[in-house]
C-alpha cells in the first residue's frame, strides 16, 4: 500500500487504499491506544510530572508546557505566510488534475499527496513542479541506470561522511545492521539507528530500496551513527545523546 500511494494517480483508487488502511488499523488500535495514553500519563505523574507532555518536553529546557507551546506557535506563525503560498500552489495544481473532486479553496485531501500519512509530498513532484522542462536530477533514475546495489548506497554514504572529516563505519556496523527487509519474518521497517553502547557496536535497521527516498534515509540514519561515534570518544555515558529530542533529526535532515 505504501508503494501504491507513491505511484498511483487515480483519485478513487488512492481513496480506497487510504481509507482502507486507516479504517483497518484505526479500529484495531483505538481500544488499546486510549488506555495506553492513560497509563503513560499515570506513569508521568508518578514520576513527578504534571502529565506526559511535561515529561516529553523536559529535555528541550524551554520552560513549561505552556511556554514551550507558545514558542512553537510563534515559529509556526513565522513560517505560515510561506507555507500558505506553498499549500495554495500545490492545491491549485492538484485541483486542475482532479477537476471537481475536492474544494479548491479548502484543505488538500490527504490521500492524493503520495504518502499514507500526507507527511511527505515529494512523490507528487512531477505533477506540481513549476517548470517541468527545466533540468532536474532524478536520483531514483540515476541509481537504477548505474545499477546501484543496496550495499553501495551505504558505502557512498560512508564516503561522504569521511570526506567531511567524520568517521568511517565500524566493522560491526557492516555485519550486524539490517540493510534490507528479511524474507523469513515480519519486521517493523521504520528506519532507525542504534548505539548498542558496547565495543563500537553501531547499527541501522532499514528495509532499503533503490530510490531517492531511501537514498536520503540512508544518509539521515548514518548521520545518527556519526553522532553516536563522536559522543563515545570523550563523553561519559550520561552525555551520549543529542542536546534535545529534536537535535539529531534537524541535523540529520540538513546533512
Amino acid at each position: 500500500l505504501e508503494r501504491l500511494m507513491q505511484i498511483e494517480k487515480d483519485y478513487d483508487r488512492l481513496l480506497w487504499a487510504w481509507k482502507g488502511w486507516h479504517d483497518e488499523c484505526g479500529n484495531k488500535i483505538r481500544p488499546v491506544y486510549l488506555p495506553y495514553i492513560d497509563l503513560l500519563n499515570k506513569h508521568a505523574k508518578e514520576n513527578g510530572y504534571q502529565d506526559l507532555a511535561e515529561y516529553w518536553i523536559e529535555d528541550y529546557e524551554m520552560g513549561n508546557v505552556t511556554e514551550f507551546e507558545s514558542i512553537i506557535d510563534q515559529l509556526l506563525k513565522d513560517i505560515m505566510p510561506l507555507y500558505e503560498q506553498l499549500h495554495a500552489y500545490v492545491r491549485g495544481r492538484l485541483c486542475s488534475q482532479y477537476e471537481n473532486r475536492f474544494d479548491c479553496d479548502g484543505p488538500i485531501p490527504a490521500h492524493i499527496l503520495g504518502n499514507m500519512w500526507a507527511q511527505t509530498w515529494h512523490d507528487r513532484l512531477d505533477d506540481v513542479i513549476p517548470y517541468p522542462d527545466a533540468p532536474l536530477i532524478n536520483i531514483t533514475k540515476v541509481l537504477i541506470e548505474k545499477k546501484f546495489s543496496i550495499h553501495q548506497l551505504y558505502t557512498m554514504g560512508e564516503s561522504f561522511f569521511t570526506s567531511i572529516g567524520l568517521y568511517p563505519m565500524t566493522p560491526k556496523f557492516w555485519t550486524r545492521s539490517m540493510f534490507k527487509k528479511p524474507i523469513d519474518r515480519d519486521t517493523v521497517c521504520h528506519a532507525s539507528a542504534f548505539d548498542m553502547e558496547y565495543h563500537d557496536d553501531y547499527r541501522v535497521k532499514i528495509c532499503t530500496k533503490i530510490n531517492d527516498n531511501y537514498f536520503y534515509t540512508v544518509y539521515h540514519e548514518m548521520g545518527h551513527i556519526e553522532y553516536y561515534m563522536a559522543y563515545s570518544k570523550k563523553q561519559p555515558f550520561v552525555y551520549r545523546s543529542g542536546a534535545n529530542s529534536g537535535f539529531h533529526e534537524a541535523i540529520g535532515d540538513t546533512i
